[in-house]
């Protein structure tokens, strides 16, 4: 931390900002170099001495606030501009496809299966409902009449008919 405040009012001294001088760590002058591996005293550590040194210079580069919101702004963390460019995609894809496939109601073809069928069984329910709810006085009567109906109705559901295709199949 000292030779990084000494390091700051020398370049200060000189009439070189530290962040210029951070910057341009390629090309260092001979007075640059001197201050920036003065710490290196010994001559069997000065090589370790000046890498670790000239590391020191490129993370506090690195550490510049402008240099560093370009850096993140380049490692993309929170993945907001892959998630933007995904978005785009997608909603152009699906435009597209949209576009060729999409069909009117009256283009859809009707499917008669067991799903879209309507069982026998449901419509005379319905009638004899109508039928109770119509013929009979409200009360006692009309509730026995819709407790029979519900009774018969259920009886037919658990054994299925023999002219019924879809319900026979596997027999």
């Amino acid at each position: 931390m000292k030779n990084f405040i000494s390091f700051f009012l020398t370049s200060l001294l000189l009439g070189t900002p530290a962040f210029a001088f951070a910057v341009s760590y390629e090309n260092l002058s001979a007075d640059q170099k001197r201050q920036l591996y003065r710490s290196c005293g010994t001559a069997a550590d000065k090589p370790r001495c000046e890498a670790r040194q000239l590391a020191r210079l490129k993370a506090q580069a690195a550490h510049n606030p402008t240099g560093a919101e370009a850096l993140y702004d380049k490692m993309d963390l929170g993945k907001a501009r892959l998630r933007n460019r995904l978005q785009r995609e997608r909603a152009t894809d699906n435009k597209r496809r949209i576009e060729t496939t999409r069909r009117t109601y009256r283009q859809l073809q009707s499917t008669d299966d067991h799903n879209t069928r309507r069982r026998d069984f449901l419509n005379e329910l319905r009638l004899g409902r109508l039928a109770c709810m119509t013929e009979t006085k409200p009360g006692n009567a009309r509730r026995q009449c819709l407790d029979r109906l519900q009774n018969e109705i259920r009886d037919k559901m658990r054994a299925p008919s023999s002219a019924d295709p879809v319900l026979n199949q596997g027999k």
